[in-house]
């Protein structure tokens, strides 16, 4: 098993470049079974840290200032997040992905749900798309502003729009941010027209690495399974960096599979995938105690995002 768990070592990143589309490799059904692959690659590389954890006992508080004292020291100097893109590569990867994805074509209508800055919302209008970006807060550009899309205000879970008056309706990392993922997906489907295409990619989940968006507060894996929140956010402000993010749902991967379960009960789901990240899991073998706390499932903890497009029939 450790020479199988160091052989995943060796393939995991030639493969992950594939499956997230950093290669020349553009068949998304190579990539789809890349992604599953690695799913259990991902598995071997950290059986050491899945048999830690599965023979811990659960602590019974979190760890303290010490530990977090130490933690920082170690990970000052270190890139914790798999994607290192610049906004304007990320907007562009995105822009592709959707496009190869979804089909959508100029003349059809699109709605970004969680459009944020709105590149990726408008690199697709200047395409021809008619596109719609929806955001709780105006946080549009200057120069998504100048595009021929239309940014509007308002919540996902009613955004008062007509029905049947999108051919897509997409979003990326934002679902993990709502209050209620299964209502926003009935509204989209009742915003789609017939055949019309709902997609989404989100994450990170809340019990894996970066669940809590760390890296713009404590830059530490883990820390919000690790540490109280409270203590997180003095560090923070002695860092000089902003509190913890507060507006995540918290929903566990159970709750998302049963999410993903609920959705292919109204449409016709043709992508439903579980990605990986092993990459911090020494940190679940050194304190197996602290994650058994939050959940007994080791896949809470690996699964770092969800990718889904599914169709109204």
């Amino acid at each position: 098993m450790r020479t199988l768990a160091r052989l995943s070592d060796s393939l995991i990143p030639p493969l992950y470049r594939v499956a997230e589309g950093h290669t020349a490799v553009r068949s998304l059904a190579v990539r789809d079974r890349v992604q599953k692959w690695l799913g259990t690659l991902s598995r071997v590389r950290s059986i050491d840290a899945r048999r830690a954890f599965e023979a811990a006992v659960p602590a019974t508080s979190p760890l303290g200032a010490g530990e977090l004292s130490i933690l920082l020291g170690e990970f000052q100097s270190v890139h914790t997040r798999a994607d290192r893109r610049s906004p304007a590569e990320k907007s562009q990867a995105r822009l592709a992905e959707l496009i190869r994805r979804t089909g959508i074509a100029k003349g059809q209508r699109a709605l970004d749900i969680g459009c944020g800055e709105g590149s990726v919302t408008a690199a697709l209008a200047w395409r021809g798309v008619r596109t719609t970006g929806l955001d709780l807060i105006t946080q549009a550009n200057a120069n998504a502003r100048k595009s021929p899309a239309k940014f509007i205000q308002g919540d996902a879970h009613d955004t008062g729009l007509p029905a049947a008056s999108f051919d897509l309706i997409y979003s990326f990392d934002t679902l993990e941010h709502v209050d209620d993922p299964a209502r926003l997906v009935d509204e989209a489907r009742r915003l789609l027209a017939p055949g019309g295409v709902f997609y989404a990619n989100f994450g990170p989940l809340w019990n894996s690495a970066q669940g809590a968006h760390q890296w713009m507060s404590v830059d530490i894996p883990y820390a919000h399974l690790l540490f109280e929140q409270e203590l997180l956010d003095h560090a923070a402000s002695r860092l000089g960096k902003r509190p913890m993010v507060r507006e995540l749902n918290h929903y566990t991967l159970l709750q998302w599979r049963n999410f993903v379960a609920d959705i292919k009960c109204k449409m016709n789901v043709s992508v439903a995938i579980e990605k990986f990240n092993t990459t911090h899991t020494q940190l679940i073998t050194r304190f197996p105690e602290q994650f058994r706390r939050h959940t007994d499932s080791f896949d809470e903890l690996v699964v770092r995002s969800i990718e889904i497009m599914a169709k109204k029939v």
